[in-house]
């Protein structure tokens, strides 16, 4: 009997060991890990129409805009004026180059520190494709494609938000409903009503993703009263809250911006987000409520794989960024004058591993080689 109950106690023991170590650790919704890809803007000549990119005359095109009087909306552009077309020749070419090794080499290590690190999700912010395409079928054809670039190489849920270029030119917009809508829906089930932004609950920590195009700031300010009890508060868009050098939020000053602010001020929230093809940290301090907002961006799109990232505080773009010419008087004066307190910027492309703990939130980030070129503590 004795040694029976040796031999249950062994094998029990063999279970909860396993258990444990399969794949390295056991996933904690508490303590746990994300993979972040920023712009990787899929693309190949065949997902263009050439008889539109040769198109003489604008062609318009519905681009979400923020209004004078402080709301967004989708306004009529024009697309492929000569300047316009010319550039997207240009960027169509080294975005095909940049596909043949590179990109998909920093998506296939990233799938490999995700796996190795047991990740929950990987999660790419935005400008998946160059868009462009000329046709609703064509610019479908390049969403699905980037999907499946991704969902072949990670073994977890990938999310993802709405770019300016993912949505960019003819159709974009209906081309992103019938594509990626449906593809985030089978992983995520709160969406606003609209069904272009939506929230994940991790544990004790909320993910809220942005969609710029389609904002719906009533729905984002109900789920944020829904889920006050968060420990970390994440907030994911495409383009930047805070400007750095170019490429943020629309520099007026508008009751949306207001309030977008506040939102996320008094959750002293994390901004992940891309758009640039830089690599940022800026880190905003409220010295009257002592509220913080910490802002990372990330860059996946590999245009120079020789210049490798150096992380140095008060570069040249540091200090062109901090002049108050840079923005609208009040803009700067409300939000930024004084309250960045630091900010790193550099050129770079590759991905980040996102750990989560009591401890703490951080980010390693590894360039092209997989080389760990820095962790940021942001919280």
């Amino acid at each position: 009997m004795l040694l029976k109950g040796n031999l249950i106690s062994l094998v029990s023991f063999l279970l909860v060991l396993l258990v444990v170590t399969v794949g390295g650790c056991c996933k904690n919704e508490n303590d746990y890990t994300l993979v972040f890809l920023g712009d990787i803007h899929y693309d190949k000549e065949e997902f263009h129409d050439k008889e539109v990119m040769q198109f003489k005359e604008h062609v318009p095109y519905m681009k979400g805009v923020m209004n004078k009087d402080g709301n967004f909306s989708l306004r009529n552009h024009t697309f492929w004026t000569t300047e316009s077309r010319n550039i997207s020749h240009k960027n169509i070419a080294l975005n095909s180059a940049m596909w043949e090794k590179d990109v998909p080499q920093i998506l296939d290590n990233a799938a490999v520190d995700a796996d190795k690190n047991n990740s929950l999700y990987a999660i790419q912010l935005g400008d998946m494709i160059h868009g462009d395409c000329g046709r609703l079928d064509l610019h479908e054809k390049n969403l699905q494609g980037a999907l499946d670039e991704m969902d072949k190489r990670f073994n977890m849920p990938v999310l993802t938000v709405c770019g300016n270029h993912d949505s960019r030119g003819p159709h974009g917009q209906q081309a992103w409903d019938n594509i990626v809508l449906p593809y985030l829906k089978k992983h995520v089930g709160n969406f606003s009503p609209e069904g272009t932004n939506y929230y994940l609950r991790i544990g004790k920590d909320l993910y809220y993703f942005h969609d710029l195009m389609k904002p719906d700031l009533d729905y984002m300010e109900k789920v944020f009263k829904e889920n006050s009890d968060v420990r970390y508060t994440f907030f994911i868009s495409h383009v930047l809250l805070m400007p750095m050098d170019r490429g943020s939020f629309n520099d007026i000053l508008s009751d949306d911006f207001h309030r977008l602010f506040a939102l996320l001020e008094v959750r002293d929230a994390i901004v992940l987000c891309g758009h640039t093809h830089r690599i940022s940290l800026t880190d905003y301090r409220n010295p009257v409520n002592n509220h913080r907002i910490t802002q990372f961006v990330l860059n996946s799109t590999v245009r120079s794989p020789e210049k490798q990232s150096s992380f140095v505080p008060g570069t040249d773009a540091k200090r062109k960024i901090m002049q108050p010419e840079k923005f609208y008087h009040d803009l700067w004066k409300n939000y930024y004058a004084g309250r960045l307190e630091t900010t790193l910027h550099t050129n770079g492309a590759g991905f980040a591993l996102l750990r989560v703990s009591d401890d703490g939130v951080f980010i390693d980030y590894r360039n092209i080689n997989q080389e760990k070129y820095h962790t940021f503590k942001l919280r």
